[in-house]
């Protein structure tokens, strides 16, 4: 028979939690962690049968405590605490982020491994005191540019 479709012909779909904001890691598919169900469907997209639970799926960062996020750094600290990505995405990803740094030359190498801390935030909404001189830049900037010694310090603001 021409133009006969099986009935066994179906698809499987992710349904991914809302808190899952596919802008925040651009080309990357959520992980399993992320995706609560999949959902049987017809070739012409049509639920097709029961949906199939994700034992491995973990709820989102906000429902787990942890603060609505307000740009890319806030969700990217979010999605490594809430274990929906690991620490090397994490790293990886805030590099291309823009960030606001607190330059000075006061800041004193640490005792522990005698790196200089550099306070660094997600958004002008998480600096937590006065600064007098912030600069907007991205990571990977700022470690090519900065003292070999410099070590960023991410500040969360709560």
């Amino acid at each position: 028979m021409a133009g006969h479709v099986p009935e066994t012909a179906y698809e499987e779909i992710p349904v991914v939690d809302s808190e899952w904001d596919y802008s925040v890691l651009p080309g990357q598919e959520p992980p399993e962690q992320a995706i609560l169900r999949w959902e049987r469907v017809s070739i012409d997209r049509l639920p097709n049968g029961p949906s199939r639970p994700n034992p491995a799926y973990t709820e989102g960062p906000v429902w787990q405590g942890y603060p609505y996020p307000l740009n890319r750094v806030d969700a990217l600290v979010n999605y490594v605490n809430g274990r929906w990505i690991s620490r090397r995405t994490f790293v990886q990803q805030l590099l291309d982020c823009e960030v606001f740094v607190h330059l000075s030359e006061t800041y004193r190498p640490s005792s522990i491994n005698g790196a200089i801390p550099l306070p660094v935030f997600g958004s002008l909404d998480r600096v937590s005191e006065p600064f007098p001189r912030l600069v907007r830049t991205q990571l990977k900037v700022l470690r090519r540019d900065a003292h070999a010694r410099t070590e960023p310090v991410l500040n969360y603001g709560h």
